[in-house]
C-alpha cells in the first residue's frame, strides 16, 4: 500500500477510534455538552499522546527483530510503516503534533 505497509494502518485506526471513543465519553456519558470535544483544547492532544504510547509499544514489538532468510542469509525487511516511517517513530511525531495543537488552540490568530 502506498500510505502504509503491513500493520501500519493501526496508527490511523487508533487515532480515529480513540478520538471517537473520547468524544462519545465526554459528550454523551459525562454530559459535558454537544461540542465539548471540539471546543476544548485538551482532548485531541490527549488522544495523540496515548496513541504515541501504543505506537511505540506495538512498533518495537513488531519491528524489533528483523528475521534473517535462512537460504540467502540476508535480512527480510518486514516492517510495519505509515508514510514510509516505521511505526515506532510515530511515537515521537504524535506528541510533537499534540504540543503544537495545544499551543495554537490558546493562541488567537485574529490579532
Amino acid at each position: 500500500m502506498l500510505i502504509w505497509r503491513r500493520k501500519g494502518w493501526i496508527v490511523f485506526a487508533m487515532l480515529f477510534f480513540g478520538g471517537g471513543a473520547l468524544e462519545l465519553f465526554l459528550e454523551n456519558i459525562l454530559g459535558l455538552g454537544e461540542f465539548y470535544y471540539q471546543d476544548s483544547s485538551w482532548p485531541l492532544p490527549l488522544i495523540l499522546c496515548l496513541t504515541a504510547i501504543i505506537c511505540w509499544k506495538f512498533g518495537t514489538l513488531w519491528n524489533g527483530m528483523i528475521p534473517i532468510d535462512p537460504q540467502t542469509g540476508k535480512p527480510q525487511e518486514k516492517t510495519h510503516t505509515v508514510f514510509f516511517m516505521r511505526m515506532e517513530f510515530w511515537a515521537y511525531i504524535l506528541p510533537f503534533l499534540a504540543f503544537f495543537k495545544f499551543l495554537f488552540s490558546h493562541y488567537d490568530m485574529t490579532q
